[in-house]
């Protein structure tokens, strides 16, 4: 499966990832799903279906877009889907309360196949990923929560009809989905999940893989996804307009994905620099914050 560069979520250290090229009727790459701009005849049955609701549009990839406002149309295996975003009643139009619905379409009418009413938050924005490696595709849908906290994410899969994959889903501030190779640069097939967290004003990241209806830690993948994390905050680092920006904040960064990398020896002396920096400012507190979550980490 090609991967992806996530671009909707909040992002600091960005891995490049090959982009999917947009079309009016677009097949997700190397996947069972296809996508179709909805018809005047689908948008009325669906907006009489869920009486009306204002419908709210989610972050979708380019390729995805030139549909009608809130809704998905997805075609897999000669049968039709429609993902529908829409606004609670009282929501008020800040988009803090939604409902989520899968329709398929038997012949013209509509089958209620997944009802999600109200919850964290209206929808934010769907992803789609081979998460097993067999060649299907599930559907991750993100719920705008607010606050620091970021986006709820849960996991949903169309093989035998719409059901969840996870018993609970996932916060996140930073979301990323590939392929990624292990040490040997061998890849297997399968999607994994890099989820960031903002934690003390830095972005902490784990990787995981679907295993067993359950995220499991793609250790794995570690060297690879940590490595290139490295080098962006070393960019980071090393750009003039970042200077702002706390120095201790980014090398602990740094000393963390050095750590998770495999790389002790390197994020030992990462960290002593990022103490050296905190020395220099023994009034930012929020520094202070910092090293000591990142000493924790590195002592274990």
């Amino acid at each position: 499966m090609t991967a992806r560069t996530v671009t909707h979520h909040s992002i600091i250290y960005l891995i490049a990832f090959a982009t999917i090229v947009s079309g009016a009727s677009a097949a997700f790459a190397g996947s069972d799903i296809r996508f179709e701009k909805p018809s005047s005849v689908e948008i009325a049955l669906i907006k009489a279906e869920i009486n009306d609701e204002p419908l709210i549009r989610p972050f979708m990839p380019e390729f995805l877009a030139g549909g009608a406002r809130g809704i998905l149309k997805m075609i897999q295996n000669g049968e039709v889907y429609y993902l529908v975003a829409s606004e609670s009643e009282g929501g008020g139009g800040n988009c803090d309360c939604g409902n989520f619905y899968i329709f398929r379409n038997t012949g013209g009418t509509l089958e209620t196949v997944f009802q999600k009413n109200g919850g964290e938050g209206a929808v934010y924005g769907y992803d789609f990923a081979d998460l097993y490696g067999d060649g299907t595709t599930e559907v991750i849908v993100s719920y705008r929560t607010g606050g620091t906290i970021g986006n709820a994410a849960e996991i949903y899969c169309l093989n035998g009809g719409f059901k969840s994959v996870l018993k609970e889903g996932f916060t996140y501030n930073s979301i990323e989905i590939a392929d990624m190779p292990a040490a040997d640069g061998k890849k297997d097939g399968a999607d994994e999940i890099a989820v960031g967290c903002r934690d003390s004003g830095k972005l902490s990241y784990e990787v995981y893989r679907l295993k067993d209806d359950k995220l499991t830690q793609a250790r794995d993948v570690y060297p690879y996804f940590f490595g290139r994390l490295c080098r962006e905050i070393e960019k980071s680092i090393a750009d003039p307009a970042r200077k702002h920006k706390s120095r201790v904040v980014l090398l602990c960064a740094l000393a963390e994905a050095q750590f998770m990398a495999g790389w002790k020896k390197k994020a030992l002396a990462t960290f002593k620099k990022a103490e050296k920096a905190a020395r220099a400012k023994p009034d930012d507190y929020s520094a202070t914050a910092v090293l000591c979550e990142t000493r924790r980490l590195l002592e274990e």
